[in-house]
C-alpha cells in the first residue's frame, strides 16, 4: 500500500489575513492544492481522507476533482486543539458547502469541535494512535492501493511518530509545509519504506509561491525546534 500524507494548502490564518483558526484557503492555497492533484492523479488513488477543518475540507475538495473520489471526513485527523474557541462547521453547513464529502455521524449540528477540548502535545499523540493502527490495518487489507490523507502540521507529526515507532518525547519533529507530500510504502510483511518527507517540488513553479520550498528528504529534527514547537494552529 502507498500512503501519501498531504498537508492542507495555505489558509487565511497561515497568511495572517484573519484571526479565525478554522479559515478557508487563500488563492495561493488553492493553487498549491491543484499542484498536488496534478502530481498524484495518475497514481489512481483508491481513497481520500481529510479532517473536518475548513482548510482541509477545501484542499480535499480540490483533490477529489483530480481523483474522482468522495473525500471521507475523519475527526481524528483534526489539528491539535481543533478549532480553539470556534465550534467547527455544523453538519448541515458542511454538507451544503461540501456535498461530495462523506461525513461521519460525529459531525453534528452543534459544530463538531464544540464537544472537544484543548489538547497537550502528549494528548494529541495519544489521539493519533488509533489512526496509525488503522493505517497499518489498511496495509494488510488494501495491498497495492494508494491512499491519500489531508492532514495538518501537528497531527501529521504525531502520526509519523506512531507509524515509525518513535516515542512522543523524542527530539525529532517532522515538519510539513503547506501542501507538502510525505510518501510511505507499506509492505505486506509490515515493513515501512519512507520514500519522501515534506516534498514540495511540485510547488516550486507557482509564480507567487512564498512558502519555503524543500527537497523531499529535508526533515526538521533538532531538539530546539521540537521544544519550541508553536502552540498556534497548523
Amino acid at each position: 500500500m502507498e500512503l501519501y500524507l498531504v498537508r492542507h494548502g495555505q489558509s487565511e490564518h497561515n497568511a495572517s489575513l484573519t484571526e479565525s483558526t478554522d479559515s478557508s484557503l487563500t488563492a495561493l492555497g488553492r493553487k498549491q492544492a491543484k499542484r498536488v492533484g496534478e502530481r498524484l492523479k495518475n497514481l489512481g488513488p483508491a481513497e481520500l481522507y481529510c479532517s473536518p477543518q475548513v482548510r482541509a475540507l477545501e484542499t480535499a475538495d480540490v483533490l477529489r476533482r483530480y481523483f474522482d473520489l468522495r473525500p471521507q471526513v475523519r475527526l481524528k485527523l483534526s489539528e491539535r486543539c481543533f478549532c480553539w474557541d470556534e465550534p467547527g462547521l455544523p453538519r448541515s453547513e458542511m454538507a451544503k458547502r461540501f456535498p461530495f464529502h462523506d461525513l461521519p455521524d460525529d459531525v453534528d449540528e452543534d459544530g463538531w469541535a464544540r464537544h472537544w477540548t484543548y489538547e497537550t502535545h502528549e494528548e494529541l499523540y495519544v489521539r493519533m494512535k488509533p489512526v496509525a493502527e488503522q493505517i497499518r490495518q489498511f496495509a494488510l487489507t488494501k495491498l497495492g492501493k494508494v491512499i491519500v490523507m489531508v492532514i495538518h502540521g501537528g497531527c501529521g507529526n504525531s502520526l509519523l511518530h506512531h507509524l515509525l515507532c518513535i516515542p512522543s518525547l523524542a527530539s525529532i519533529r517532522f515538519h510539513h509545509d503547506n501542501c507538502a507530500i510525505s510518501h510511505l510504502r507499506f509492505d505486506g510483511d509490515g515493513r515501512i519504506s519512507i520514500l519522501s518527507l515534506n516534498d514540495t517540488r511540485h510547488l516550486s513553479k507557482i509564480p507567487d509561491m512564498n512558502d519555503r520550498v524543500l527537497l523531499g528528504r529535508e526533515i526538521s529534527m533538532t531538539r530546539k525546534q521540537y521544544n519550541n514547537d508553536s502552540a498556534a494552529p497548523r
